[in-house]
Order: structure tokens, then sequence, then C-alpha cells
């Protein structure tokens, strides 16, 4: 009978030493000489000689040359054992103990390291340290960790625990944020071709594969070519001759040509001419137009209301003027203002005539970055352009009266107007960012359903007929942006709809989810309070607001989550494919979305589509703008330039008035109580104190003051408003004296 044979299976070797690198040469003898010990095991080598032999084998000839000119005496019952040992005192040297921990304290966490393998780093490290016993080796390691770690989150959830952290929780917690941050990637939807790396502070930064078309027709092959600006409009991304240049078609104000922007424009500039007064009198001409071309020297262009112009500044006028015909202009586009009859009379100087205005409006004018609120404008009879007064000329930054600065006071305003240019820089630098309706990039939201509820089919609620070509307007507008998409077939859940007129042309369709809401299961993901949000914003100086377009909209809902969206029209069937208005769970599972997606971006927090930036210094404000809009931009959200708000010392922020000296009431907020008529019901005392309490925070001795006032909302309590009342009203008072 042939006897069995055992065979091992082939284990690979282990590589030759190099001692021809003297640089740590210790720890890589010791690393090797464990490694040939798990190999020797592993072919069941226990002979010493033969142990031996394979050990001088494996280490190469380098090693076998110094190791037969050591002198001592290797033979004997122990030979592997003697030769290791003459191996480690040649490859071991004496250690300098204080130089070996100064290289321990040198080491920090790599860009592409997790903390697992930098404790590993240390731990190996520790090994020539001498720190003591296992404990002790522990707690340098842990304090290492939170010195020299990459992520400043990390760190300051590791000091919260105190000296009561061990290196085990420190693994735990830093492997759960670690493993977060990963899965918050891929919700941001950053494919495995984009590498993301964490630098020295915790900045994240992101190199991208991306294939490109090739250029046949011109021979280019470099897949990797950059566009520089286009020639046209100064925009970068695309060539002059391309469709979607914005300079398509449009009208230099330079040199009255076609096809490019005046910033762009390569002729030879006019001689400013000036257009005079008519003699007809203020009837034909309010006033004159100075400037190259039709375009002033001093004109800039400002939002008024929400829409962009180009207005004169008029240092010699004591108001804002605007003509009849720009403001009937205005008021097609839907300017956000005030507006009221007036009787004031205006005198061009020099001139004993007066021209009546026929009204004025109050709307929030803005410049760059910086904005005022309830500016008046005077609209009056005539042609000409829009004069920007004096007073609000200052208020803007616009104008300087006064003595030329000092160079040290010229190196801070040059310094200013280089900040207030963010915006313009960052439309450059992501132009997509602010075009057209973004999508968060690979991410379907999912709307947890009860499968207990029953789904209900409601009928079609009629729309009044001068109300339909509106509404089928609408849903032309929504289809063509890829936000709802036509019904066919059967469906389970269909709800009305109700039409909202909202101007003179436009509706606002809002679909009645209150059935569909019942099998809405909610995720109850926490929004956080203005007080949480305003907490992280001590010692902050400058701020911005980023308003991100249709908010709800850029979300693209998973199949299986469309059919509840589904409603009814006189036109037929319609579900939404985006996240909507309406839906009980929209505002949690929103804002955990946009939480998630600007993750690891310091100094940045958002209640739902309100995004708030802020710095103690304009530098690290400028940096954390720039990694915001940066993050929202690569994961495909768009923002609405119009509605943002950058580089702002004083900022409003959900009803509260942010600034360098703290925080106060908004002036909104401020005349809404001053403004308040006196009650004549509990119900109106209470909703009263709801308004004022919003502001409690910026009244004195509120509980005190307003005693009298609670007193009438008892339920026994005889409603008898008198002088102590009277009285408890006016504490609404000093509100305006500490608003920021």
């Amino acid at each position: 009978m042939a006897q069995a044979t055992s065979y091992l299976p082939e284990l690979g070797g282990v590589g030759v030493f190099d001692c021809s690198d003297t640089a740590a040469i210790g720890p890589r003898w010791k690393r090797w000489l464990r490694a040939f010990d798990l190999y020797a095991g592993g072919r069941g080598v226990k002979d010493p000689a033969q142990k031996k032999s394979l050990l001088l084998h494996c280490s190469g000839l380098s090693v076998q040359d110094i190791f037969f000119t050591l002198t001592e005496s290797t033979e004997g019952a122990d030979v592997y054992e003697k030769t290791v040992s003459t191996l480690n005192k040649h490859f071991t040297p004496e250690v300098n103990i204080p130089y070996e921990r100064h290289l321990f304290r040198s080491m920090s966490q790599k860009a592409d390291e997790t903390v697992e393998q930098f404790i590993t780093r240390l731990r190996q490290k520790a090994e020539t340290c001498e720190f003591g016993d296992l404990n002790a080796v522990n707690e340098q390691i842990r304090d290492q960790v939170i010195e020299k770690c990459s992520q400043h989150h990390l760190r300051r959830k590791l000091l919260e625990k105190g000296r009561t952290l061990t290196l085990v929780q420190l693994r735990e917690i830093a492997r759960a944020m670690e493993q977060s941050e990963r899965q918050a990637r891929n919700i941001e939807g950053i494919e495995e071709v984009n590498k993301v790396a964490w630098g020295a502070k915790g900045a994240k930064s992101r190199t991208f594969s991306r294939p490109r078309k090739d250029n046949r027709k011109s021979g280019n092959t470099n897949s990797h070519r950059v566009i520089g600006p286009c020639y046209n409009c100064g925009r970068e991304g695309h060539l002059a001759k391309d469709d979607k240049c914005p300079a398509k078609g449009q009208k230099c104000r330079k040199c009255h040509g076609v096809g490019h922007f005046e910033a762009r424009c390569k002729s030879k500039g006019q001689k400013s001419t000036v257009r005079q007064v008519s003699s007809e009198g203020p009837a034909n001409y309010a006033f004159s137009v100075h400037g190259t071309s039709g375009q002033t020297q001093n004109s800039i262009v400002i939002n008024i209301g929400g829409i962009q112009m180009e207005a004169i500044i008029d240092s010699g006028a004591s108001c804002n003027v605007m003509n009849r015909g720009t403001w009937e202009t205005l008021k097609r586009q839907s300017i956000k203002c005030t507006s009221k009859k007036s009787d004031k009379h205006i005198f061009v100087y020099g001139s004993q005539t007066p021209i009546h205005a026929v009204g004025s409006f109050v709307a929030r004018i803005a410049y760059n970055d910086r904005y005022e609120d309830g500016v008046e404008f005077l609209v009056i009879e005539g042609r000409g352009q829009t004069l920007l007064g004096k007073d609000t000329s200052i208020k803007l930054g616009v104008l300087r009266l006064g003595p030329l600065p000092s160079p040290n006071e010229r190196h801070d305003i040059n310094k200013v107007s280089t900040t207030l240019g963010i915006k313009d820089e960052l439309i450059r630098k992501y132009p997509k960012a602010f075009q057209g309706l973004g999508t968060l990039r690979n991410f379907e939201l999912e709307i947890s359903l009860d499968p207990e509820v029953k789904p209900i089919a409601q009928p079609l609620r009629r729309v009044p007929y001068n109300l339909r070509d509106r509404l089928e307007k609408k849903l032309l507008e929504l289809e063509d942006l890829d936000i709802i998409e036509p019904v066919h077939g059967p469906t389970s859940w269909v709800s009305p709809i109700v039409v909202v007129p909202k101007g003179d042309t436009d509706i606002r369709l809002c679909v009645d989810m209150r059935q569909a809401n019942t099998a809405v299961l909610r995720e109850r993901f926490p929004i956080p309070t203005v007080d949480e949000v305003l907490q992280d914003m001590n010692c902050s100086k400058v701020f911005s607001k980023i308003d991100i377009k249709w908010a709800y909209h850029q979300i693209m809902l998973a199949e299986k989550s469309r059919d509840i969206t589904t409603f009814v029209t006189h036109k037929g069937l319609y579900r939404y494919k985006r996240l909507m208005f309406g839906v009980s769970c929209a505002p949690e599972m929103f804002q955990k979305v946009v939480q998630q997606v600007l993750q690891g971006c310091e100094g940045v927090q958002n209640i739902m589509d309100d995004v708030i930036v802020h710095g103690s210094s304009q530098d690290e404000h400028d940096q954390r703008l720039r990694e915001a809009v940066r993050v929202l931009s690569e994961t495909g959200m768009t923002l609405n330039s119009d509605k943002c708000e950058f580089n702002m010392s004083k900022l409003v922020f959900m009803g509260h008035v942010l600034s360098e000296k703290g925080i106060g009431p908004s002036e909104v907020k401020v005349k809404a109580v001053l403004d308040a008529r006196e009650p004549t019901t509990a119900s109106e005392v209470r909703s009263f104190l709801g308004l004022v309490n919003y502001s409690a925070r910026f009244i004195p001795d509120l509980a005190t003051i307003s005693a009298p006032l609670r007193k009438l909302t008892k339920k026994d309590e005889e409603f008898v408003w008198g002088a102590e009342q009277q009285v408890a009203i006016t504490m609404a008072r000093p509100l305006r004296n500490n608003a920021a």
C-alpha cells in the first residue's frame, strides 16, 4: 500500500534586505526579520542550522558579506539565535532616545492616510522611544493623533472626550467619522475615478479624470487641452464660435458691433460727447447723459429690487431719480418694491421750474456685495438714465467725498475693492454653478411610504378659464426643465392642484398633498435652530449668504417614489421627477442632503436652502466661500446669483441682523412690532406677544414688562385695556435701540 505524501503549498519568499540605505536601518531590519520568521514557519523549517542557512540566503549577498566579516562565533546548539543576535548588534546600533522621541513628535497624518494607518506608523516608531509599558505607549499615541490628525472635526470631537479618552475609543470614533465621510461623498455623487484626499489642514482636494472627445478635424490629440477665455464674452469653458456663448447676437455699446461685449471690444474708444437737454423743457428730457457712445464714465450696474440695471452716480443730486419708461419696464419684470404716489417736486440745477414726481417706490438696492434697504426712487416724466443720489452712492461705497486717503488707507481701500469682486471671481471660475437649474449628481431620493395606507385617487378640480392658458404654459415650462413628466397608464395616487395667480402673466402651481401625506413616513431629521447656527458664528466679522436655486427641484426622485406625486389637470395626469414642495418629509430630507453635501466645509451652515458662510477675517471668509461654492458646483447644484449676498459686514439671516458687533433684530421685525395695532381681544394679545417673543433676547426685562399683557390671556380674566397695558405695549421701543 502506497504511503500518502503531504505537500505544503508553495509560499512566496521574502525580499532581499537592502542594507545600503542606512536611514532607519534598525526598524527596517526588525520588520524584515519578522517577515522571515513567518516565512520560515510557513515552510516548516525548524532545524537551527537549516534556518540559519535559509536566513542568510533570503537576506541577500550584501548581508552575507557583512555576516562573514563579523568576528563573533555562531557555532553551537542554538546557531540560529546566535546568528540573529550577531546581525541585530550590527543593524541595531545604540538608539538616541531624545532624538527618536523628537521624530515621534514630528510625525503627522499624511494626506492619503487613514487614522488607523497613522496609528500603526506611530506604534512602530514608539518601539525605539522607550515610553514605558503598553498603557504609556497608548497614551502617547493618543496624544499624537489628537495633535497631528488632518481633520479639524475629528480633533474637536476627540478633545470633547477629555482625559477619559482611550486609544480604543479614539480608533472607534475615527473609524466612524471616516466611514460617514465616504458615505457622504457617495451621496454627493463623487465617482470612484474621482480621487478624494484630505490635506494637512483638513481641506478636501479632488482630481478628476474625465474623458474628452478628440478634435479630429484640427488633428489635436491632446485630450486635456485647457480652453482659455472666450474672445467675445471673456468667460471660460467655450470658444468664441460656440453657439452657447452669451455674447452671440448681443450689441457692443462701444463700437455698436454685434457678437461681443464691450469689455472684449478691440476698437479704439470714441471721444466723450454730450447730449444736450432739449429746448422743449423737462417734458422731453428730464436730465442729460454724459459719456462714451451713450454710456457715462460714472455709470455703474446696480441691482434694484432684484433687477440689474445701469445708473449714473450724481454727487450733486439729493435724491434718486428714474424716468417713467424705466419704471414701467421694471414693473413688467416684477420688481420687488413698495410703490406709492408722491407730491414732491424736483428742481434742476439753475432752474426755477420744478419737475413733478408722478410717484415713488422703495426697494433694496445692491452693488457688488453691498446693499441698502428702504432706498427711495422718485419717478418722473421724460427721458434719461437713472440717477443715483449722493447719499445712496456714499452708502453703497461707490462715492467718496473728502481729502485723499493716506498711503496706508489707500492700500486698505484697494484690498477692500479687490475682495468686493469675489462674486465675479466665483462666477468666472464656476460658471455652471450660476446657470440654469442644477441636479445633485448620482443621487435619487426615496420617499418611504406606509404600506397600510390605501392609495386615494382624487377628482379633478376645475381651473378658471382665464387661468388655463397660464397653467398650460407653466406645465410646458416644468416639463422642459425636466421637473415633471406626463403619466401614461394607471396610477394609484392622484392629487388635485391649486392655481395661484402670480403677477399679470405667471402662476404658482400648488399640489394639494394632504391626502397623499398620510402615507408618507417622515424621517425626523433634526433641522438646526437659529440659535444653534448663530452659536457657531462667534467672533465672525464677514458673512455671505448663498441661495440654492429652486432648492427642492435639484433633488431627483427615485422611480418608485414618483407615483405619490401624481396630480391631475385639465391637460391630463403629470407627476414630479424631482422633490417638490408640499411633501411632508421634504424639509427634513432636503436639510439632510444639503448638510451632507457641505460636510467638511468649515464655517458653513445651512437651514434648508439658506446657506451662510462666515469668517473672523476677510481671508478666512473668502477661503471658506470659495470652498463652499466649489463643493456645490462639483456636486451639480446651482445657485441664484440675484439672491446670493457675498462679502457682507452686515447680513440679515432668518430675521436677525449679523455683524461684527453681534446680532440684532432686522428692521422688518422691529417695524412689525412698532406698527402693530392695539389688541382688542385676548387672541390678538397672544398674537402680539408671539410677534414680540421672536425678538425677546433684545428686550431687557421682557417678562416683567409683558406681565400686564399676559394677564389678559388667562382663561377667567376679564379683558380690560387700561393704562397698565398701554404702558406695557411700549416695550417694543427698546427693540430699535438694540438693533445691530
